[in-house]
C-alpha cells in the first residue's frame, strides 16, 4: 500500500470476502493484478487483472489475503516466488501465527507487515464508506522509510486510523475483542434466536451480533477461534463462566454470588 511514482501496481493473493473488498477500494489508486486459486471474473473491472501466481508474487507490493490456516502450505510452495526486494502486507485477523510463518519461509530482504483492519464489508456497508475505521499494524521486519509510506497511505488516503501493536498484544485482544463475540455470535446463530415485536435495545445487541457471524466466512470463524493461541481459554473461561451462573440458579445461590 505505498502510493509513489515507483509503485504503480499491487499483487493480491486471495479474492475471498474481504480480498475483493480491499481491491475495490485500492484500485482508485493502484492497477491489482490478484491471484486465486478459485476461478474469478474480473471482466469489465477497471484497474483489476486476473494474473497467476508467478506475476502476483512478482510485484513489489503484495498483499496476502487468504486464510491462516492455509499459509504455510502457500509459503511451502511459493516463498521462493516472491520478489526479494518485496513489502508483503498480510491482512488476516490474527497475527502471531502469519507473522511468525512469513518469517520462516521468507528471505530477510522480503520486508514484512502484519496488519489487521478491524471491519469488514458488514461494516463498510452500514457506514457507506471507509472513513475513520482502525486497522491494526505490526510492523516486525520493515525499512522505515517504505512503512512511513504506507502509513501515510493508509491515513491519508484510505482514510483510516492506525494502531500499532506487537503480534502477541494484538492476538491477546482479539481474543476477547473478536474471538468471545464471535463465539457467541455463532452460539446464538445455531440457537437461530428469532426476531420478535417485544424486543428490547439489549436483544438487539444479540440479534446485530448473529447477523455479523451469518454473512462471515466458516473460514473467518476459524481462523479467528483456531489460529489465535489464547482464544480457546477465553472460550473455556467464558463456558466455565456460564456453568457457574446456571448452577447458581438451579441450586438457590445466585444471589450469594
Amino acid at each position: 500500500m505505498i502510493q509513489s511514482k515507483m509503485i504503480q501496481t499491487i499483487g493480491l493473493v486471495g479474492y475471498g470476502v474481504f480480498g475483493k473488498l480491499l481491491a475495490h477500494k485500492l484500485k482508485d489508486f493502484f492497477e491489482i493484478k490478484i491471484y486465486d486459486k478459485k476461478g474469478i471474473s474480473l471482466e469489465g473491472e477497471q484497474n483489476l487483472q486476473r494474473s497467476d501466481l508467478v506475476d502476483v508474487l512478482n510485484q513489489k507490493v503484495i498483499i496476502i489475503a487468504i486464510p491462516v490456516q492455509f499459509q504455510e502450505q502457500f509459503w511451502v510452495e511459493n516463498a521462493s516466488k516472491v520478489r526479494l526486494d518485496s513489502l508483503i502486507m498480510d491482512v488476516s485477523s490474527v497475527k502471531i501465527e502469519p507473522i511468525n510463518l512469513m518469517q520462516k519461509y521468507l528471505p530477510e530482504s522480503v520486508q514484512i507487515i502484519g496488519l489487521h483492519p478491524l471491519f469488514g464489508p458488514h461494516s463498510v456497508a452500514s457506514q457507506g464508506s471507509w472513513d475513520g475505521f482502525t486497522v491494526v499494524s505490526c510492523p516486525v521486519r520493515v525499512h522505515s522509510r517504505s512503512y512511513r509510506l504506507v502509513k501515510n497511505f493508509i491515513q491519508k488516503k484510505l482514510k483510516l486510523r492506525i494502531l500499532e501493536t506487537s503480534p502477541e498484544e494484538h492476538d491477546k485482544e482479539m481474543a476477547f475483542v473478536q474471538a468471545l463475540t464471535f463465539f457467541i455470535g455463532k452460539s446464538v446463530e445455531k440457537m437461530n434466536i428469532p426476531q420478535s415485536p417485544l424486543s428490547t435495545r439489549t436483544y438487539n445487541y444479540l440479534l446485530s451480533i448473529k447477523s455479523v457471524v451469518e454473512s462471515d466466512t466458516n473460514d473467518l470463524f476459524e481462523t479467528i477461534q483456531k489460529h489465535n493461541p489464547f482464544a480457546k481459554q477465553v472460550r473455556e473461561d467464558f463456558l466455565e463462566s456460564l456453568n457457574k451462573i446456571n448452577q447458581d440458579l438451579e441450586l438457590g445461590t445466585i444471589s450469594k454470588n
